[in-house]
């Protein structure tokens, strides 16, 4: 995948290119990766939006009429660990 901003490499995994710095959001649909703001980005005439466990370095979105503010792969989690549990 490539950064839509700058086109460098952009991993699955990446929260921001390591590059131009542009915040990066995974779009499922199209496995792309999209530049993302605060009020989402709009991709194919729908908007979308960073799942609400950003913070635990998830990147993927989720349209912004999804029931759940967390992502396909974040609803899969039953419970998280404790943020200093490293082992988890």
């Amino acid at each position: 995948m490539t950064c839509p901003t700058c086109n460098s490499v952009a991993f699955l995994e990446t929260l921001e290119c390591v590059q131009c710095l542009t915040p990066l959001g995974f779009h499922r649909e199209s496995t792309s990766m999209l530049a993302v703001g605060r009020d989402g980005v709009v991709h194919e005439g729908r908007t979308w939006i960073a799942c609400s466990n950003r913070a635990w370095r998830c990147n993927w979105l989720l349209p912004d009429d999804e029931e759940s503010a967390r992502c396909a792969a974040c609803r899969l989690i039953r419970k998280q660990p404790d943020a200093d549990d490293t082992m988890a």
